[in-house]
């Protein structure tokens, strides 16, 4: 084995779990985020001369992987017609891919407001009178744990 398959295969395996929560973060899909891991991976492994001498290899995997989602979530939006999705049923995420969403950290409330609010598709205020609070309450919680969500990623998943 060449010492640029063996640095490869190191940063695969030393990275892929971490760069899949991240990717997954931003796309809440899983064929999406493995479609734009794999994609990523082969750009690494195109550019692997660059990568070894680089001095930051996981930073570059993590912004490669940014603009990878970015660039395939900007091709996702382009709609080819105006679609009215009064009458459509809006996709919902299963437990399973909530488990990457929801950290350790957050506390039972915290963690049942994010979920009825992107899993169970609940409105505020049917958020709000299930805990019995104002609107602008609700309001704020939500937006707590949305960016206690995003510290809790940036601390832990983000290291450039």
């Amino acid at each position: 084995m060449s010492e640029n398959d063996e640095f490869f295969e190191k940063l695969y395996l030393d990275w892929y779990r971490a760069l899949l929560r991240y990717v997954y973060r931003l796309t809440l899909d899983r064929q999406q985020t493995e479609e734009i891991l794999q994609e990523t991976f082969l750009e690494a492994y195109k550019k692997i001369e660059l990568l070894r001498r680089h001095k930051n290899p996981s930073g570059w995997m993590y912004v490669t992987a940014k603009n990878i989602a970015r660039n395939y979530l900007r091709k996702m939006r382009k709609p080819d017609t105006v679609l009215y999705l009064k009458n459509y049923e809006l996709p919902s995420v299963n437990e399973d891919d909530l488990k990457y969403i929801i950290p350790d950290s957050f506390t039972k409330e915290e963690a049942d407001i994010i979920t009825r609010y992107y899993q169970d598709r609940q409105s505020i205020p049917e958020i709000a009178k299930a805990y019995g609070i104002s609107l602008s309450a609700c309001k704020m919680r939500l937006k707590r744990t949305r960016d206690k969500l995003k510290k809790d990623y940036e601390k832990n998943n983000f290291s450039m």
